[in-house]
């Protein structure tokens, strides 16, 4: 089983960006069971997500996803 992908590891960046931004591209709030250093890694993430997702409005459809 390890040599099995999992869902979100062969989605692009833009489409795993979508599980943590809500439909207008802000960060989702994070879930109040979501502790402290995990709760700053989510932040973090979301910061990143938020980039890519404007960077990937600049680019042509067919490299979206």
């Amino acid at each position: 089983m390890a040599g099995l992908l999992r869902r979100g590891d062969v989605r692009p960046l833009p489409h795993k960006a979508d599980f943590l931004l809500d439909e207008r591209g802000n960060p989702k709030p994070l879930p109040a069971h979501v502790p402290g250093e995990a709760a700053a890694r989510a932040q973090e993430a979301q910061a990143i997500t938020v980039r890519i997702r404007r960077e990937a409005r600049h680019m042509p459809l067919g490299n979206q996803g």
